[in-house]
């Protein structure tokens, strides 16, 4: 009866396990922010990438219409005229929110994807 209530055990014994569960805690925090930077690498990999594709498509895009228009520059201002258009679009979204709230689920849909392969 006397190991029943042994208080320094007893004592141990929930220190023991709140250490456990901090530790848990600390792991979990850190594979949680390992797995949000490796997306953020990834998207910026992508992104770089992607922005060497669209300066040579536009490069290209001006190219093919200054020769088509038989001129040196007006190709060029025709492609920044898409891409200021462009701009004021996505502006537009942005005031709406509606950027906003597709980046959101965007990310919330990219946190799920890992703890759903866990369960």
């Amino acid at each position: 009866m006397a190991d029943l209530f042994n208080f320094e055990k007893i004592k141990k014994s929930i220190s023991d396990y709140v250490q456990i569960k901090f530790e848990l805690f600390k792991l979990e925090i850190t594979e949680h922010v390992a797995n949000i930077l490796a997306q953020v690498i990834a998207y910026i990999v992508i992104l770089l990438l992607l922005s060497f594709v669209l300066s040579l498509v536009s490069m290209g895009l001006s190219f093919y219409l200054n020769y088509l228009l038989d001129s040196d520059f007006i190709g060029f201002f025709i492609t920044a005229g898409i891409y200021v258009l462009g701009l004021i679009i996505v502006l537009l979204f942005l005031r709406s929110g509606k950027l906003k709230s597709f980046f959101e689920v965007m990310i919330l849909e990219t946190q799920k994807e890992p703890d759903e392969k866990n369960e």
